[in-house]
């Protein structure tokens, strides 16, 4: 009798056991799929915070250039009429001064739907009728308003803040070129002065790959790395590359490509 009930005694201590394995085994599961679905959510959370910081980023640097764009059109605009000096308008400055009005439009709108600011319609109305030196300062003008009310943007930040991030910004590049002496001439007669030299900041990361690998070909010998402030050249790399160009009118992109297609002629030549 003894036997049986230490029989039955051993069989009810196994099934509680197992039963009580089998709940700790149903916990530790439950906990850890808890624990999965929370780093998963804290990556997503992660990645969701980096895309909303890369996207609030880029309609920054967007709107910057909008605004830097507009002003910069004005201003090329103000030059061609200070240009002029009082002398008859030909086919020639015509033509221009359509490119040059063309480009005003072309920004100075985006910031209109932006901020559809009563003023600033009126007064690109005013310029669309008449395009007077008058109207694109008061436009210029209020453009430089309408940019500190932007939050965050660059133009409201302190000199000093401004200084620090152009200090510490590793990917920006001060590009500096001169301009070929004989285009100049020829640009001068046409009633266009051109600078003999002409410096302009870019981002080492919106140049092309073959664009940086010139670079690399022409400095990485010498220093290790790609300067800050750089002169661009042909091969032989002593060589200072003329552009044949107007640097205040070319969009720096615009003038890397022309920079690169001498270069690869002339690495042709050395060949």
């Amino acid at each position: 009798m003894s036997t049986v009930i230490g029989a039955i005694i051993a069989a009810t201590g196994v099934a509680i056991g197992g039963f009580l394995t089998q709940i700790g085994n149903y916990i530790n599961q439950r906990l850890k799929a808890q624990q999965e679905q929370k780093k998963w959510e804290n990556q997503h959370e992660a990645e969701k915070a980096a895309w909303n910081r890369d996207e609030l980023s880029k309609e920054r640097e967007n709107l910057k250039e909008t605004y830097q764009q507009s002003l910069r059109a004005l201003s090329l605009f103000l030059a061609f009429l200070a240009s002029l000096d009082g002398r008859e308008i030909n086919s020639k400055d015509e033509q221009r001064q359509l490119q040059l009005v063309d480009n005003v439009f072309k920004w100075v709108t985006l910031l209109q739907l932006r901020h559809n600011d009563a003023k600033l319609n009126d007064m690109v109305t005013h310029f669309a009728h008449q395009q007077r030196w008058d109207t694109a300062q008061e436009i210029k003008a209020l453009i430089v308003d309408l940019s500190k009310l932007e939050k965050g943007f660059f133009l409201n930040d302190e000199k000093n803040q401004v200084e620090n991030v152009e200090k510490i910004d590793p990917d920006i590049r001060t590009i500096t070129i001169d301009i070929d002496a004989d285009y100049r001439k020829k640009e001068l007669i046409a009633g266009v002065e051109i600078p003999k030299n002409y410096t302009f900041d870019y981002r080492l990361s919106k140049m092309t790959s073959s664009q940086r690998e010139k670079l690399v070909d022409i400095y990485f010998s010498r220093s290790g790395l790609i300067p800050k402030k750089l002169k661009l050249s042909l091969l032989p790399i002593t060589k200072t590359w003329e552009a044949k160009l107007n640097p205040i009118d070319t969009e720096p992109k615009d003038i890397l490509v022309a920079w690169e297609k001498d270069y690869e002629r002339s690495l042709g030549e050395v060949k």
